[in-house]
């Protein structure tokens, strides 16, 4: 036989592995990509949406501030347990709308391994738990996108001050609490406008719709000139009412029988202290007599 005819078959098949060889790619570093945003849970016009801790989205949503995203998120995947850390600054991803990415691993997550099934969870602001099952975690192409859910609901309090009594005093809120625990101030200063100045975690296990919760706002007041000691015309006023969640409406303008996490809730409040408690120095220049 020709040895031409031994030679075409051996450097058939070795091409043919060479080009195999080639098309399989290397396993690749996996980036990872975060959402946490929340769900609306009343009608668009009923919105208190104004000032907040939290950036608007879209009419529906609100997508975390990067500056809010979890410091640190634990993940497991395939019996692995590992951290993501997040750096000084996250950036919107370019690829996935709504996500954030520039979190570092512990560990080198591969693509091949991210296929397996990968859960997630992480805390923020101290009171919010996050997390991802595996059908929240999906991988395309050597991005990880992690959509994560809230296991709280999210009150937020719209609060404003009467018309009539914006043009004579300052109001700087100090405190406010819901059922006797500390909401999170974000501002201070109240204004005749709504203003997102507080906000508290809920679980809504425990409260509900029906239960008869209890807000309290603890303000000093300041005459028109300027909300600073030199101005206080009475510290540490508390008021006082309470209310239920059941007369809140849905998006389809139904009442909403259930709180539900991952979802926000926003509340108007409006002081509306009935007299002056005590004139100041100042006061002439805001009641003329004549």
């Amino acid at each position: 036989m020709n040895i031409k005819s031994y030679i075409l078959p051996i450097l058939t098949a070795f091409f043919a592995v060479a080009c195999s060889d080639d098309l399989e790619q290397a396993p690749t570093d996996v980036h990872f990509c975060i959402k946490a945003a929340w769900s609306n849970g009343r009608g668009v016009d009923t919105r208190a949406a104004l000032t907040s801790l939290l950036n608007d989205g879209n009419e529906d949503d609100l997508v975390i501030a990067p500056e809010d995203y979890p410091s640190e998120i634990e993940v497991e995947c395939n019996g692995k347990t590992f951290t993501l850390i997040k750096p000084t600054s996250l950036t919107v991803c370019d690829t996935h709308t709504g996500f954030f990415h520039g979190y570092t691993s512990s560990y080198p997550l591969k693509d091949i391994e991210a296929k397996k099934g990968v859960t997630a969870t992480a805390t923020i602001d101290g009171g919010d738990v996050l997390y991802c099952e595996n059908n929240d975690i999906e991988l395309d192409g050597v991005h990880l996108k992690f959509t994560m859910h809230h296991k709280t609901a999210l009150i937020r309090f719209a609060f404003k001050v009467s018309d009539r009594y914006d043009n004579v005093r300052y109001i700087k809120v100090t405190g406010i609490k819901l059922n006797g625990i500390d909401c999170q101030l974000v501002d201070k200063v109240l204004s005749a406008t709504n203003q997102v100045i507080a906000y508290a975690y809920i679980d809504p296990a425990e409260v509900t719709t029906s239960t008869t919760n209890t807000l309290a706002c603890t303000y000093n007041i300041y005459d028109k000139d300027d909300a600073t000691d030199a101005h206080l015309t009475r510290e540490g006023v508390t008021a006082k009412n309470t209310f239920t969640l059941g007369s809140l409406k849905d998006l389809s303008d139904i009442n909403v029988s259930n709180l539900l996490p991952g979802y926000y809730y926003d509340l108007r409040v409006t002081l509306n202290p009935d007299y002056l408690y005590v004139l100041s120095e100042h006061d002439n220049k805001h009641i003329v007599i004549n």
